[in-house]
């Protein structure tokens, strides 16, 4: 597909790694997602249903402690709760013609937002 301007870039989800031990059941992520939708966890090969866990602030605690051993991933997903600065987020979307009508701005972002949803996390 071809794109007029900058080139399409795209960064990887903001991932944080952990080990479980047995009893801890909250871990401080590196953001702060908006909830417990808004991240994918994983114990060891299984994903985690958001219902296994909560999301408040930094914070993720599972309903039940990660066995001993087991790795624990935690991919945060969309933009962060306000306030939070990471530069794993970043959406930009430039109108270069400032006489663009409505609909060509309007297309511009439903075209922006089409490409955010796939994971693309900066269009130009």
């Amino acid at each position: 597909m071809a794109y007029i301007g900058n080139p399409v870039t795209s960064t990887a989800f903001v991932t944080d790694y952990f080990t479980g031990d047995g009893t801890t059941t909250a871990f401080t992520l590196s953001v702060a997602p908006a909830g417990s939708t808004s991240v994918l966890a994983q114990l060891g090969a299984a994903m985690q249903s958001p219902a296994d866990y909560s999301v408040i602030g930094s914070t993720i605690t599972f309903s039940a402690a990660p066995p001993s051993g087991v790795p624990i991933i935690v991919r945060a997903l969309g933009v962060p709760a306000s306030g939070v600065t990471t530069t794993a987020y970043r959406t930009v979307t430039e109108i270069p013609d400032p006489s663009a009508t409505a609909d060509n701005i309007k297309a511009a972002l439903q075209e922006a937002q089409v490409h955010y949803s796939k994971g693309i996390s900066d269009f130009r």
